[in-house]
Protein backbone atom coordinates (compact mmCIF):
# COMPACT_ATOMS: atom_id res chain seq x y z
CA UNK A 1 0.00 0.00 0.00
CA UNK A 2 1.41 3.82 -0.56
CA UNK A 3 2.52 5.62 1.45
CA UNK A 4 0.47 8.98 2.08
CA UNK A 5 3.12 12.38 3.34
CA UNK A 6 2.45 15.55 3.99
CA UNK A 7 4.45 18.69 3.57
CA UNK A 8 4.00 21.35 5.43
CA UNK A 9 6.19 24.27 4.54
CA UNK A 10 6.77 27.36 6.43
CA UNK A 11 8.39 29.80 7.49
CA UNK A 12 7.72 28.26 10.98
CA UNK A 13 8.74 31.93 12.36
CA UNK A 14 8.48 30.35 15.05
CA UNK A 15 7.22 27.10 15.22
CA UNK A 16 3.79 27.12 17.88
CA UNK A 17 1.37 25.22 19.22
CA UNK A 18 -1.17 26.45 16.24
CA UNK A 19 1.16 24.82 13.63
CA UNK A 20 1.32 21.22 15.84
CA UNK A 21 -2.31 21.13 16.69
CA UNK A 22 -3.32 21.74 12.50
CA UNK A 23 -0.78 19.05 11.64
CA UNK A 24 -1.87 16.36 13.93
CA UNK A 25 -5.84 16.98 13.14
CA UNK A 26 -4.41 16.93 9.51
CA UNK A 27 -2.67 13.87 9.64
CA UNK A 28 -5.73 12.07 11.49
CA UNK A 29 -8.01 13.19 9.32
CA UNK A 30 -6.50 12.36 5.61
CA UNK A 31 -5.25 9.44 7.40
CA UNK A 32 -1.25 10.03 6.12
CA UNK A 33 1.37 8.28 7.41
CA UNK A 34 3.59 11.04 8.19
CA UNK A 35 4.21 14.70 7.88
CA UNK A 36 7.69 16.69 6.98
CA UNK A 37 8.01 19.87 8.16
CA UNK A 38 9.71 22.06 5.56
CA UNK A 39 10.86 25.45 7.47
CA UNK A 40 11.48 27.65 4.87
CA UNK A 41 14.58 28.88 3.68
CA UNK A 42 15.40 31.71 1.22
CA UNK A 43 11.31 32.63 0.55
CA UNK A 44 11.25 34.39 -2.90
CA UNK A 45 8.32 36.46 -1.80
CA UNK A 46 9.00 37.43 1.85
CA UNK A 47 12.26 38.67 3.95
CA UNK A 48 12.69 36.73 6.92
CA UNK A 49 14.42 38.56 9.32
CA UNK A 50 15.64 35.22 12.18
CA UNK A 51 17.58 32.95 10.76
CA UNK A 52 16.74 29.99 8.87
CA UNK A 53 19.05 28.14 11.07
CA UNK A 54 17.26 29.35 13.97
CA UNK A 55 13.59 27.98 12.79
CA UNK A 56 15.13 24.87 11.61
CA UNK A 57 16.19 24.49 15.19
CA UNK A 58 13.29 25.47 16.81
CA UNK A 59 10.69 23.42 14.00
CA UNK A 60 13.32 19.96 15.23
CA UNK A 61 12.87 20.65 18.98
CA UNK A 62 9.61 21.35 18.15
CA UNK A 63 9.05 17.97 16.74
CA UNK A 64 11.33 15.66 19.26
CA UNK A 65 9.65 12.41 19.64
CA UNK A 66 6.76 12.19 17.50
CA UNK A 67 6.51 9.27 15.54
CA UNK A 68 4.71 10.75 12.58
CA UNK A 69 6.51 14.41 12.21
CA UNK A 70 9.91 14.87 10.61
CA UNK A 71 11.81 18.08 9.82
CA UNK A 72 13.75 18.67 6.34
CA UNK A 73 16.87 20.89 5.93
CA UNK A 74 15.98 20.88 2.02
CA UNK A 75 15.14 24.58 1.48
CA UNK A 76 17.55 25.68 4.86
CA UNK A 77 20.09 24.63 3.43
CA UNK A 78 19.68 25.94 0.04
CA UNK A 79 21.87 29.07 -1.05
CA UNK A 80 19.46 30.32 -3.32
CA UNK A 81 15.99 31.07 -3.49
CA UNK A 82 13.65 28.22 -2.40
CA UNK A 83 10.37 27.43 -4.27
CA UNK A 84 7.78 24.65 -3.35
CA UNK A 85 7.90 22.89 -6.44
CA UNK A 86 11.69 21.86 -5.77
CA UNK A 87 10.56 20.51 -2.33
CA UNK A 88 7.93 18.65 -3.68
CA UNK A 89 9.99 17.22 -6.86
CA UNK A 90 12.67 16.36 -3.70
CA UNK A 91 10.84 15.08 -1.86
CA UNK A 92 9.20 12.52 -4.58
CA UNK A 93 12.86 11.53 -5.38
CA UNK A 94 12.90 10.11 -1.92
CA UNK A 95 9.43 8.53 -1.51
CA UNK A 96 9.23 7.02 -4.83
CA UNK A 97 6.15 5.24 -4.27
CA UNK A 98 4.24 7.40 -2.28
CA UNK A 99 1.48 10.04 -2.39
CA UNK A 100 2.05 13.80 -2.09
CA UNK A 101 0.10 16.05 -0.40
CA UNK A 102 1.00 19.44 0.09
CA UNK A 103 -0.42 21.16 3.18
CA UNK A 104 -1.08 25.28 2.64
CA UNK A 105 -3.43 27.45 4.52
CA UNK A 106 -6.76 29.19 2.86
CA UNK A 107 -4.64 32.56 2.04
CA UNK A 108 -2.08 30.72 0.25
CA UNK A 109 -4.73 28.81 -1.85
CA UNK A 110 -6.68 32.27 -2.62
CA UNK A 111 -3.00 33.38 -4.50
CA UNK A 112 -2.14 29.73 -6.06
CA UNK A 113 -1.98 30.60 -9.48
CA UNK A 114 1.02 33.39 -8.40
CA UNK A 115 2.50 30.33 -7.48
CA UNK A 116 6.50 29.65 -9.35
CA UNK A 117 5.04 26.59 -11.70
CA UNK A 118 1.61 26.41 -10.38
CA UNK A 119 0.76 23.59 -13.49
CA UNK A 120 3.53 21.38 -12.51
CA UNK A 121 3.25 21.86 -8.69
CA UNK A 122 -0.77 20.45 -8.77
CA UNK A 123 0.91 17.70 -11.36
CA UNK A 124 3.50 16.55 -8.32
CA UNK A 125 1.32 16.74 -5.49
CA UNK A 126 -2.61 16.39 -4.05
CA UNK A 127 -3.29 19.74 -2.17
CA UNK A 128 -4.44 20.12 1.14
CA UNK A 129 -6.17 23.31 2.36
CA UNK A 130 -6.64 24.02 6.03
CA UNK A 131 -9.46 26.34 6.84
CA UNK A 132 -8.51 28.99 9.18
CA UNK A 133 -10.14 31.44 11.40
CA UNK A 134 -12.05 34.01 9.49
CA UNK A 135 -11.58 32.16 6.17
CA UNK A 136 -14.52 33.21 3.96
CA UNK A 137 -15.68 29.90 2.89
CA UNK A 138 -17.75 31.26 0.03
CA UNK A 139 -14.78 32.70 -1.93
CA UNK A 140 -12.93 29.89 -0.60
CA UNK A 141 -15.20 27.56 -2.83
CA UNK A 142 -15.46 29.66 -5.49
CA UNK A 143 -11.54 29.21 -5.72
CA UNK A 144 -11.77 25.59 -5.09
CA UNK A 145 -14.40 24.84 -8.60
CA UNK A 146 -12.42 27.45 -10.77
CA UNK A 147 -8.88 25.79 -9.36
CA UNK A 148 -9.86 22.61 -9.93
CA UNK A 149 -11.25 23.16 -13.53
CA UNK A 150 -8.26 25.00 -14.30
CA UNK A 151 -5.52 22.43 -13.23
CA UNK A 152 -7.13 19.24 -12.92
CA UNK A 153 -6.36 18.83 -9.21
CA UNK A 154 -6.62 16.94 -6.28
CA UNK A 155 -7.83 19.61 -4.20
CA UNK A 156 -9.02 18.69 -0.64
CA UNK A 157 -10.48 21.21 2.04
CA UNK A 158 -9.92 20.34 5.53
CA UNK A 159 -12.28 22.36 8.12
CA UNK A 160 -10.11 22.23 11.32
CA UNK A 161 -11.01 24.44 14.09
CA UNK A 162 -7.64 25.64 14.38
CA UNK A 163 -6.13 27.35 17.67
CA UNK A 164 -6.14 31.05 17.55
CA UNK A 165 -2.44 31.48 17.65
CA UNK A 166 0.11 33.52 14.72
CA UNK A 167 3.45 33.79 14.79
CA UNK A 168 3.44 37.40 14.63
CA UNK A 169 1.60 37.79 17.80
CA UNK A 170 4.28 35.54 19.83
CA UNK A 171 7.19 37.92 18.36
CA UNK A 172 5.22 40.82 19.00
CA UNK A 173 4.24 39.31 23.04
CA UNK A 174 8.19 38.70 22.75
CA UNK A 175 8.76 42.15 22.25
CA UNK A 176 6.81 43.63 25.27
CA UNK A 177 8.10 40.75 27.79
CA UNK A 178 4.88 38.69 27.66
CA UNK A 179 4.71 35.08 28.71
CA UNK A 180 4.51 32.83 25.40
CA UNK A 181 5.08 29.39 27.38
CA UNK A 182 1.41 28.36 26.47
CA UNK A 183 1.76 29.25 22.89
CA UNK A 184 5.28 27.26 22.09
CA UNK A 185 6.64 24.01 22.95
CA UNK A 186 9.05 24.19 25.80
CA UNK A 187 11.95 23.65 24.31
CA UNK A 188 10.93 26.13 21.91
CA UNK A 189 10.28 28.87 24.86
CA UNK A 190 13.54 28.15 26.17
CA UNK A 191 15.22 28.36 22.73
CA UNK A 192 13.80 31.31 21.97
CA UNK A 193 14.61 32.89 25.50
CA UNK A 194 18.63 31.38 25.61
CA UNK A 195 19.20 33.04 21.73
CA UNK A 196 17.34 36.37 22.37
CA UNK A 197 15.12 35.99 19.63
CA UNK A 198 12.78 38.61 18.23
CA UNK A 199 13.81 41.17 20.68
CA UNK A 200 13.37 44.66 19.00
CA UNK A 201 15.46 47.53 19.06
CA UNK A 202 13.38 50.30 19.85
CA UNK A 203 13.62 53.62 20.60
CA UNK A 204 10.33 53.24 22.64
CA UNK A 205 11.15 52.76 26.67
CA UNK A 206 8.22 50.67 28.21
CA UNK A 207 9.91 50.63 31.85
CA UNK A 208 9.81 54.23 31.19
CA UNK A 209 6.45 54.22 30.23
CA UNK A 210 5.42 52.47 33.46
CA UNK A 211 7.76 54.53 35.40
CA UNK A 212 6.00 57.54 34.33
CA UNK A 213 2.14 56.78 34.04
CA UNK A 214 2.37 55.27 37.68
CA UNK A 215 4.33 58.57 39.15
CA UNK A 216 1.53 61.04 37.26
CA UNK A 217 -1.54 59.23 37.61
CA UNK A 218 -3.27 57.94 40.69
CA UNK A 219 -3.06 54.68 41.38
CA UNK A 220 -6.75 53.36 40.79
CA UNK A 221 -5.86 55.00 37.19
CA UNK A 222 -2.24 53.39 36.88
CA UNK A 223 -4.46 50.28 37.61
CA UNK A 224 -6.85 51.03 34.77
CA UNK A 225 -3.84 51.65 31.89
CA UNK A 226 -2.72 48.61 32.44
CA UNK A 227 -5.77 46.92 32.19
CA UNK A 228 -6.59 48.71 29.01
CA UNK A 229 -2.88 47.84 27.73
CA UNK A 230 -3.54 43.87 28.55
CA UNK A 231 -7.25 44.28 27.29
CA UNK A 232 -6.14 45.41 23.74
CA UNK A 233 -3.37 42.74 24.13
CA UNK A 234 -6.20 39.96 24.12
CA UNK A 235 -8.34 42.01 21.68
CA UNK A 236 -5.48 42.27 19.32
CA UNK A 237 -4.60 38.65 19.18
CA UNK A 238 -8.46 37.77 18.32
CA UNK A 239 -8.09 40.58 15.47
CA UNK A 240 -4.69 39.64 14.40
CA UNK A 241 -2.88 43.19 15.29
CA UNK A 242 -0.17 43.99 16.20
CA UNK A 243 0.57 43.14 19.79
CA UNK A 244 3.05 45.62 20.44
CA UNK A 245 1.29 48.75 19.11
CA UNK A 246 -1.51 47.86 21.19
CA UNK A 247 0.58 48.09 24.29
CA UNK A 248 1.91 50.76 23.75
CA UNK A 249 -1.43 52.69 23.30
CA UNK A 250 -2.91 51.03 26.03
CA UNK A 251 -0.31 51.99 28.00
CA UNK A 252 -0.08 55.49 27.14
CA UNK A 253 -4.22 56.52 26.41
CA UNK A 254 -5.15 58.24 29.63
CA UNK A 255 -1.12 59.75 30.46
CA UNK A 256 -2.53 63.38 30.22
CA UNK A 257 -5.99 62.44 31.91
CA UNK A 258 -5.38 63.69 35.43
CA UNK A 259 -3.26 67.11 34.13
CA UNK A 260 -5.15 69.77 35.68
CA UNK A 261 -7.72 71.67 32.84
CA UNK A 262 -6.13 74.90 32.92
CA UNK A 263 -2.40 73.15 32.13
CA UNK A 264 -4.23 71.16 29.31
CA UNK A 265 -5.59 74.06 28.10
CA UNK A 266 -1.55 76.01 27.81
CA UNK A 267 -0.25 72.32 26.54
CA UNK A 268 -3.03 72.12 23.36
CA UNK A 269 -1.81 75.50 23.02
CA UNK A 270 2.17 74.71 22.72
CA UNK A 271 1.29 71.74 21.15
CA UNK A 272 -1.21 73.54 18.08
CA UNK A 273 -4.20 71.30 19.33
CA UNK A 274 -7.07 73.07 17.65
CA UNK A 275 -9.54 73.44 20.53
CA UNK A 276 -13.00 73.78 19.29
CA UNK A 277 -15.88 74.97 21.24
CA UNK A 278 -16.96 71.66 22.81
CA UNK A 279 -13.21 71.11 23.77
CA UNK A 280 -13.14 74.93 25.37
CA UNK A 281 -15.92 74.09 26.93
CA UNK A 282 -14.86 70.54 28.31
CA UNK A 283 -11.43 70.81 28.33
CA UNK A 284 -11.25 66.87 29.97
CA UNK A 285 -11.41 65.66 26.69
CA UNK A 286 -8.30 66.78 25.09
CA UNK A 287 -6.28 64.25 27.47
CA UNK A 288 -6.66 61.79 24.53
CA UNK A 289 -5.12 64.41 22.11
CA UNK A 290 -2.76 65.56 24.93
CA UNK A 291 -1.68 62.08 25.62
CA UNK A 292 -0.73 61.46 21.76
CA UNK A 293 1.69 64.72 22.30
CA UNK A 294 2.92 63.25 25.27
CA UNK A 295 3.86 59.70 23.91
CA UNK A 296 4.98 61.59 20.59
CA UNK A 297 7.59 64.00 22.48
CA UNK A 298 8.58 62.33 25.37
CA UNK A 299 8.72 58.57 24.83
CA UNK A 300 9.67 58.68 20.65
CA UNK A 301 6.55 56.86 20.03
CA UNK A 302 6.84 58.36 16.30
CA UNK A 303 3.84 55.48 14.44
CA UNK A 304 0.97 57.12 13.81
CA UNK A 305 -1.26 54.34 13.96
CA UNK A 306 -0.47 54.21 17.74
CA UNK A 307 -0.44 58.19 18.13
CA UNK A 308 -3.78 57.91 16.05
CA UNK A 309 -5.64 55.37 18.41
CA UNK A 310 -4.25 57.23 21.98
CA UNK A 311 -5.82 60.09 20.01
CA UNK A 312 -9.33 58.80 19.41
CA UNK A 313 -10.06 56.80 22.34
CA UNK A 314 -12.28 59.04 23.85
CA UNK A 315 -14.45 60.46 21.13
CA UNK A 316 -13.65 57.35 18.74
CA UNK A 317 -13.86 58.98 14.88
CA UNK A 318 -15.64 56.99 11.79
CA UNK A 319 -13.24 54.67 9.46
CA UNK A 320 -11.69 53.77 12.75
CA UNK A 321 -8.28 51.41 12.03
CA UNK A 322 -8.57 48.32 14.09
CA UNK A 323 -5.99 49.51 16.05
CA UNK A 324 -8.27 52.58 17.39
CA UNK A 325 -11.26 50.01 18.02
CA UNK A 326 -9.40 48.17 19.80
CA UNK A 327 -8.13 50.94 22.03
CA UNK A 328 -11.45 52.75 22.07
CA UNK A 329 -13.15 48.93 23.11
CA UNK A 330 -10.77 48.23 25.64
CA UNK A 331 -10.79 51.34 27.21
CA UNK A 332 -14.67 50.66 27.68
CA UNK A 333 -14.50 46.71 28.58
CA UNK A 334 -11.68 46.06 31.17
CA UNK A 335 -11.75 44.32 33.82
CA UNK A 336 -12.43 47.01 36.56
CA UNK A 337 -15.15 48.28 34.67
CA UNK A 338 -18.43 47.79 36.09
CA UNK A 339 -21.64 49.24 34.16
CA UNK A 340 -24.37 47.21 33.61
CA UNK A 341 -23.93 46.77 29.97
CA UNK A 342 -19.85 45.64 30.23
CA UNK A 343 -21.31 42.35 30.48
CA UNK A 344 -22.77 42.26 27.10
CA UNK A 345 -20.29 44.93 25.77
CA UNK A 346 -17.45 42.49 26.52
CA UNK A 347 -19.04 39.55 25.04
CA UNK A 348 -19.36 41.36 22.02
CA UNK A 349 -15.91 43.18 21.88
CA UNK A 350 -15.24 39.53 20.64
CA UNK A 351 -17.66 38.40 18.46
CA UNK A 352 -17.83 41.89 15.94
CA UNK A 353 -15.84 45.05 17.19
CA UNK A 354 -17.88 46.79 14.31
CA UNK A 355 -20.88 45.87 16.42
CA UNK A 356 -19.02 46.75 19.94
CA UNK A 357 -18.11 50.19 19.01
CA UNK A 358 -21.19 51.01 17.55
CA UNK A 359 -23.24 49.77 20.62
CA UNK A 360 -20.46 51.49 22.91
CA UNK A 361 -20.92 55.01 21.31
CA UNK A 362 -24.62 54.42 21.32
CA UNK A 363 -24.52 54.13 25.28
CA UNK A 364 -21.58 56.83 25.50
CA UNK A 365 -23.64 59.44 23.82
CA UNK A 366 -26.93 58.34 25.62
CA UNK A 367 -25.42 58.66 28.97
CA UNK A 368 -23.69 62.44 27.74
CA UNK A 369 -26.75 63.47 27.16
CA UNK A 370 -28.74 62.49 30.10
CA UNK A 371 -25.97 64.33 31.84
CA UNK A 372 -26.09 66.97 29.76
CA UNK A 373 -23.00 66.72 28.26
CA UNK A 374 -21.41 68.42 25.38
CA UNK A 375 -20.95 65.54 22.45
CA UNK A 376 -18.34 65.97 20.57
CA UNK A 377 -19.16 66.24 16.55
CA UNK A 378 -16.07 63.07 16.20
CA UNK A 379 -18.31 61.00 18.38
CA UNK A 380 -21.21 61.64 16.43
CA UNK A 381 -19.79 61.13 12.87
CA UNK A 382 -18.16 58.08 14.49
CA UNK A 383 -22.02 56.47 15.78
CA UNK A 384 -23.79 57.50 12.36
CA UNK A 385 -20.95 55.63 10.66
CA UNK A 386 -20.98 52.64 12.56
CA UNK A 387 -24.72 52.64 13.76
CA UNK A 388 -25.53 50.20 10.43
CA UNK A 389 -23.50 47.47 12.61
CA UNK A 390 -26.61 47.40 15.43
Amino acid sequence: MEQKIGIYGGSFNPIHNGHLFLAENIKNTMQLDKIIFVPTGNAPHKNIKVDKTHRFNMTTLALEGSNFFEVSLFETQKNDKAYTIDTINYVREKFLHAQIYLIIGADSFMEIDKWHKTNDLLDACNLIVAMRPGTNKKLLCEKLRSAKKKYSAQIYIVDINALNISSTNIRNRIAIEKNIDHLVPKKVAQYIYEHNLYKINSRINIDGIKKYIFENLTYKRFVHSINVADEAIKLSERYDENIHKAYIAGLLHDCAKEIPNSEKIRMCNEYRIKLDRILTKQPDLTHSFLAAQIALHKFCVNDTQILNAISHHTTGKKRMSMLEKIIYIADCIEPNRTFEQVYYLRKLAYENINKAVAYSLKLTIEKNKKAQRLIHPLSLEAFQFYKSNL
